[in-house]
């Protein structure tokens, strides 16, 4: 499958592959967005069954239904799932549906976590008897409305409307890795192609080994710390010796977590870490949100949760970073803006995901070059899909 134009071959050159990718002709790339999963599904004459009946697959089926469609069944790997029903529709085991419809049916795998990748799920389906197996994506490219922009996921055509900023995004990275992880983000957006998204590598997330090191007088600042696990990462790489550590989670429950693994450390090194019920953003607000307590608890307007947002810059005063992280689902762009000064002043190294929305991948990197900071930009990927994306930025003196 290829995004309306001919296929891309291996190049030992990543700026040749870009070229290939953006020098596309949009109304044909529109063309193929829209026709790709009625190609890729024509050999399936009795309908459509969703592997995955988690939050994906639920957005799916919503999809099928407002077009007058109806999926034959649901399949998933959790056996606590089978011979039930979600939303109406039952839940079978994976051999079970491959038995009854995979010779005849399509099998849409919604399933978009970091732990998942889809050709080994495909290749699963296969070697039981599905003839025809395809990724979610391919639907939502032919029914957008209500389902796209999806994390990083949004139409081909959009991008090559950005090409040009995409290409200023590329030249920025400061080595081959940075540069062929972002070819390859970029070549499953454009043609649904997979192959290029390899094992994630058993190193730990934001404190990439092979760019730095951190030192003893850190003041880190952790935006979206979850229920503590960065900040475990953290201390076990400093070994307990650190200057500071200010740490905002604005999930509740989250942030309980947080301040427990906090408490029963050292009472020496609890003392040198603060944890605020807090978000962090562009401006002074208060936000709304929903919560459930999963990784993915994010802004909505129409949330339960309500939580004070300020700028870093205003949060922290005359507190000088050493470095900051972002995972804040989304609102990584805005906290950076909400930062700027303490980054102009400070040049803290950052370590900023670039996942959570379709345009971050290229936006983030922009941003963070017009500063006059010397950073130098490095792409890394911690996870089985393009999730967990994260873009270093590095001040001179760091290494």
């Amino acid at each position: 499958m290829t995004g309306g134009s001919s296929q891309v071959l291996p190049s030992s050159r990543p700026e040749a592959a870009l070229a290939a990718f953006l020098d596309r002709d949009e109304v044909r790339v529109r063309v193929w967005e829209k026709g790709v999963f009625e190609e890729a599904t024509a050999c399936a004459r009795d309908g459509l069954v969703l592997y995955g009946a988690g939050g994906v697959g639920r957005r799916a089926l919503g999809t099928l239904r407002r077009h007058g469609m109806e999926p034959l069944a649901f399949s998933d790997g959790d056996s606590k799932l089978w011979n039930g029903e979600v939303e109406g529709v039952p839940v079978l085991p994976p051999n079970l549906a491959a038995e009854r419809f995979g010779a005849k049916a399509a099998f849409v795998v919604t399933i978009w976590n970091r732990s998942h990748r889809f050709e080994e799920t495909r290749a699963m389906l296969a070697a039981m008897g599905c003839r025809c197996v395809v990724s979610c994506a391919a639907l939502f490219y032919h029914y957008p409305e209500g389902c796209l922009p999806y994390y990083a996921m949004d139409l081909p055509h959009r991008l090559v409307r950005e090409a040009a900023n995409i290409r200023k995004a590329f030249s920025l990275w400061n080595d081959e890795e940075s540069r062929w992880e972002f070819l390859n983000e970029l070549r499953w957006r454009m043609d649904l192609d997979f192959s290029g998204i390899l094992p994630r590598p058993a190193t730990e997330q934001y404190f990439a080994a092979d760019l730095f090191r951190l030192g003893r007088e850190e003041v880190f600042i952790d935006c979206g710390a979850y229920d503590g696990d960065t900040l475990k990462s953290f201390l076990a790489l400093s070994g307990g010796c650190f200057e500071r550590v200010i740490a905002y989670e604005p999930v509740p429950r989250n942030h309980g977590r947080l301040k427990s693994y906090r408490n029963e450390l050292p009472a020496k090194i609890a003392a040198k870490i603060d944890i605020q019920r807090a978000a962090v953003g562009a401006r002074r607000e208060t936000l709304r949100f929903k919560a459930d307590g999963l990784e993915s608890s994010a802004l909505d307007p129409a949330g339960g949760k309500v939580v004070e947002s300020r700028p870093l810059d205003n949060w922290l005063g005359a507190i000088r970073p050493t470095y900051i992280k972002m995972d804040i689902e989304g609102a990584e762009l805005d906290a950076l803006q909400g930062a700027e000064r303490l980054i102009r002043e400070s040049s803290p190294t950052l370590a900023v995901c670039v996942c959570h929305r379709p345009n971050h991948f290229w936006e983030i990197p922009l941003w963070l070059a017009a500063l006059p900071c010397g950073y130098r930009l490095y792409l890394r990927r911690y996870a089985e899909v393009p999730w967990d994306l994260v873009c270093y930025a590095l001040p001179g003196k760091r290494s």
